[in-house]
């Protein structure tokens, strides 16, 4: 009795082995066919684009490493290149870089420069603490408020969200009301020119101004029924 049920044991063994043989026959067969019917031309750009990837995270690791060392020029040349290749992240890291550590002038300028090609959340923010400070620029808190907002509304990065909340309170509890309904009438392709210009814009250009097209900031459907409140807007806004 012992030495069938051993050898019907055995049996099963060799039957499922050979069947999972089979099975990695069949994967590996169906693997070589999925792959043989990829373009050559695409399978080469896949090769590429994982070495790119790869390569990309090296210079990260290299960057934060120059960063904690201290050695800003060098983390900022690593995500200068980065941001040339079109990494919006590392746009903002060399955008703060020149804002937070270099500090002169021409720096404050192309940290405004990084962050207006980044478009990110956190570029919104730190483009907002530079005109609610007036840091570099002409200090413009209704513009400031506006940014905050803009992340706060519409944001989709939730840390950046967070971060440009705190700065959005404050501009709330230290803005006059009577400036926050002024910044609620400007549209978004107004403040758009307004950042594009770095504050140089002066006035407001008639096809920058409210019209059936162009929707004042308080028009965007962000706010409750009565939140804000009934008012009028200057028609030249």
């Amino acid at each position: 009795m012992h030495s069938n049920q051993s050898g019907r044991s055995r049996r099963q063994c060799r039957t499922t082995s050979v069947r999972a043989t089979r099975a990695q026959r069949s994967i590996k067969r169906l693997i070589q066919r999925l792959v043989s019917a990829i373009p050559e031309t695409l399978l080469i750009a896949m090769i590429l684009c994982s070495s790119q990837i790869t390569m990309a995270s090296e210079l990260v690791d290299k960057a934060m490493a120059a960063r904690q060392r201290g050695d800003v020029y060098e983390a900022l040349k690593i995500w200068e290149q980065l941001g040339n290749a079109g990494d919006a992240g590392a746009m903002v890291e060399a955008g703060a870089i020149y804002q937070f550590d270099i500090k002169t002038q021409s720096a404050y300028e192309k940290a405004l420069d990084w962050y207006w090609k980044s478009q990110t959340d956190d570029a919104i923010n730190y483009t907002g603490v530079m005109y609610r400070d007036g840091t570099g620029v002409r200090q413009n808190r209704k513009i400031a408020y506006l940014l905050f907002l803009t992340v706060h509304m519409s944001g989709s990065n939730a840390s950046a969200i967070t971060r440009t909340n705190q700065n959005l309170r404050r501009e709330i509890a230290e803005l006059p009301k009577q400036h926050i309904k002024e910044a609620l009438c400007y549209t978004t392709d107004y403040l758009k020119a307004y950042i594009k210009s770095k504050g140089n814009l002066v006035g407001i250009p008639r096809n920058l101004r409210a019209s059936p097209d162009r929707k004042r900031f308080k028009e965007l459907g962000w706010w409750a029924e009565g939140e804000i409140g009934p008012y009028d807007c200057d028609p030249e806004t």
